[in-house]
């Protein structure tokens, strides 16, 4: 009877997992870049401003950490299972499939430690993972080259498990470093669950706090969120996450590379023609139309990875008299185009003739030489749309 409800409740879990990851297939911290809804143009002033918003990313030879919301792109359960029903180890190495940019150097395999951070110093797999800490980041008394969130001393030998996983496709896989309901050594009441995600193409850290609380009794009640160079000189925690005692609910962090700018944005037309650069451009079409950005962040081991994003402009109506022109002679064919019905008019230093004043295609016949501007209008008034060319008429020269 008892495996019968348990293969129910694995069955139950994993389609639980499954949904998840499908909802959150984009996670937050995945290059992309994003365009926002379709948008319309008058056909009047057809030209507007595209805007792209993407995961601004740089060098990783500094970072800033910034506080997110809290939804935790992954649950805390799932993957392989680590540091079983032990304290204070690191855990073998885990091979990456995809380079992750730290401070600098590019790393394909970490190992994770039971107290809570991620390691790049692969000489410590297998080994022991230090529990008592007093230094505040950054410091080489605590782990080098290592990401905290949190570090605390917690004893999965006690309650709780701890997972870590690989999930997404390229251009966005992830490594996840989970705690469910792990208990703290001494104040065994007490438990946490978080979990460590660290982003391919971006190099972005992100850490979600479901609980943490504070056991004052043990090791001063000291907590740690944050990351270190492998020497321990270089560091940053966020605000009131640095070694100490503290409190933290449903709380999430983000560590974003912001050396000089490693990613590029580039706009496209319909055609995949160039038409701009940079998280702004401007088009004018005069007729609707499909615009696609690009951006391209580059890693530290020189690849590239790609996203893209389209949009839509819409103009409802359109309107085209032609290009301006100048002939010897006073007789022209105008070649104009519209989205509906419409009508010519005409001023100039002369009568001018339209053979058909409601084609856009017409023959015209001037009475005097010069320059003359013809309007093609659709609509009535405040709906109106029009289009102007100047024609110039010039004297036929003498031989």
């Amino acid at each position: 009877m008892k495996i019968t409800i348990n293969f129910k409740i694995i069955i139950l879990i994993s389609l639980l997992l499954f949904a998840t990851k499908l909802i959150k297939a984009q996670a937050p911290g995945c290059p992309q870049i994003d365009l926002g809804p379709d948008i319309s143009a008058s056909c009047n002033n057809p030209c507007v401003n595209l805007n792209a918003t993407v995961l601004e990313t740089g060098q990783t030879s500094a970072y800033t950490v910034s506080s997110i919301t809290y939804d935790p792109p992954f649950p805390f359960t799932g993957g392989t299972p680590v540091s079983v029903n032990t304290d204070d180890v690191y855990s073998g190495i885990i091979t990456l499939p995809f380079t992750f940019c730290f401070y600098g150097q590019g790393y394909n395999q970490v190992i994770v430690g039971s107290n809570g951070n991620v390691s790049f110093d692969l000489t410590n797999a297998g080994g022991y993972n230090p529990w008592s800490f007093t230094s505040s980041i950054p410091s080489n008394t605590l782990p080098t080259n290592s990401i905290f969130g949190a570090y605390l001393d917690i004893d999965p030998g006690v309650c709780g498990n701890l997972y870590y996983d690989i999930t997404g496709n390229y251009p966005c896989r992830t490594f996840v470093f989970k705690f469910n309901s792990v208990c703290y050594f001494s104040c065994n009441a007490l438990m946490t669950s978080q979990e460590i995600v660290l982003y391919e193409g971006t190099n972005v850290v992100e850490v979600y706090i479901q609980n943490h609380p504070v056991c004052s009794t043990w090791n001063s009640g000291n907590a740690l969120i944050g990351i270190q160079n492998a020497t321990g000189t270089v560091g940053i925690s966020p605000p009131g996450r640095n070694t100490g005692p503290w409190t933290a609910n449903n709380e999430a962090w983000r560590f974003t590379p912001s050396g000089p700018p490693n990613y590029t944005v580039s706009w496209y037309d319909q055609n995949a023609s160039l038409i701009g650069t940079g998280l702004t451009t401007t088009v004018c079409p005069t007729a609707t139309s499909f615009y696609t950005a690009q951006v391209v962040y580059q890693n530290c081991n020189g690849s590239n990875i790609t996203a893209s994003d389209q949009i839509a402009v819409n103009v409802s109506n359109s309107v085209y008299a032609g290009l301006d022109d100048s002939i010897c002679g006073l007789n022209y064919t105008l070649n104009g185009s519209s989205s509906g019905p419409g009508s010519w008019s005409v001023s100039g230093s002369g009568i001018a003739t339209i053979a058909d004043n409601t084609d856009t295609i017409s023959s015209v016949s001037v009475t005097n030489f010069g320059t003359y501007t013809f309007v093609w209008t659709i609509g009535t008034g405040s709906g109106a749309c029009y289009d102007t060319v100047l024609i110039t008429f010039n004297e036929i020269p003498t031989a």
